[in-house]
């Protein structure tokens, strides 16, 4: 129990820092506030004095349960592939904190050849603003924002039915 008490800034902060959020829900993390990123930057400071306190499974703990992996990161890529009949879907995030104008995220469709047939290069700005239109209105069925919000909602179950991958799991 003593080992994790070090650790409660970084939960604390980090549960102050995306109140209602969990693990990676878009492709590239929010920025925090200058503030919040304080904060967690302090927290990381004090967990990792002196770096060998806690034992393998405490650390594992605390990354896992505070999503510390991609919250006030400074830099965060990933790379996932699917394959499909054709080739493979790659996608790939870049974020920097000191370079947010570089924050991106990548679709290429390859061939199965891996020669690139399609490429999509999305900015942070076409993220987020996507992730905002893709949460429901908290307005009445009836309103034009919410018959808008259901039928992409609609197209997106089309072009990748839900149900399917529910299905998977």
């Amino acid at each position: 129990m003593c080992r994790v008490i070090p650790w409660a800034g970084l939960v604390a902060c980090c549960a102050v820092a995306v109140v209602g959020c969990g693990p990676i829900n878009r492709p590239i993390p929010e920025r925090l506030s200058d503030e919040s990123q304080k904060q967690v930057d302090d927290a990381w400071n004090a967990a990792l004095t002196p770096v060998g306190k806690h034992d393998h499974q405490t650390w594992l703990d605390v990354l896992i349960g505070t999503y510390a992996y991609q919250i006030g990161v400074d830099q965060l890529e990933f790379r996932s592939v699917k394959r499909w009949t054709g080739g493979t879907v790659v996608m790939e995030a870049k974020f920097d904190r000191a370079k947010p104008a570089e924050d991106r995220f990548t679709v290429t469709v390859n061939d199965q050849a891996g020669q690139p047939l399609r490429t999509e290069r999305y900015t942070r700005e076409e993220v987020e603003r996507t992730a905002r239109e893709l949460t429901p209105p908290n307005v009445p069925d009836t309103d034009p924002a919410m018959v808008a919000y259901k039928a992409r909602m609609a197209n997106i179950e089309a072009v990748l039915p839900k149900a399917q991958v529910e299905k998977a799991k």
